[in-house]
């Protein structure tokens, strides 16, 4: 059988995206960082709440039929989300409500 999928690359490919997105902010004046929205503060701390995600829900996600797709689905729409900020975050991942998990909602997208 082929090796377990984890969530490794994917939380790679969240680093990525922070990497970029710090890089282009580095390229702001102070002004236009702090008039940001959704501000920085607030897309770093999702990004860490997506890699959370991917880490809690490594071993269910793992076991699916084509895990690597879904761990690579999971990555990229986290990071489109917390680009997008709290609100538009918390519409895929109801953070409250899944306790860290990935939410059905989002599993069924990808299915």
């Amino acid at each position: 059988p082929p090796p377990k999928t984890t969530g490794k690359n994917a939380d790679g490919w969240v680093t990525i995206c922070e990497q970029r997105y710090r890089e282009g902010n580095m390229r702001l004046s102070a002004e236009e960082r702090r008039d940001l929205e959704p501000p920085e503060h607030v897309v770093f701390k999702l990004f860490y709440d997506v890699r959370g995600i991917i880490a809690t829900s490594a071993d269910v996600l793992g076991k699916m039929e084509h895990a690597s797709i879904v761990f690579g689905y999971l990555a990229m729409i986290g990071c489109h989300c917390a680009l997008g900020g709290a609100q538009h975050f918390d519409h895929y991942f109801d953070r409250e409500k899944n306790q860290g998990m990935v939410s059905t909602v989002v599993l069924n997208k990808i299915r």
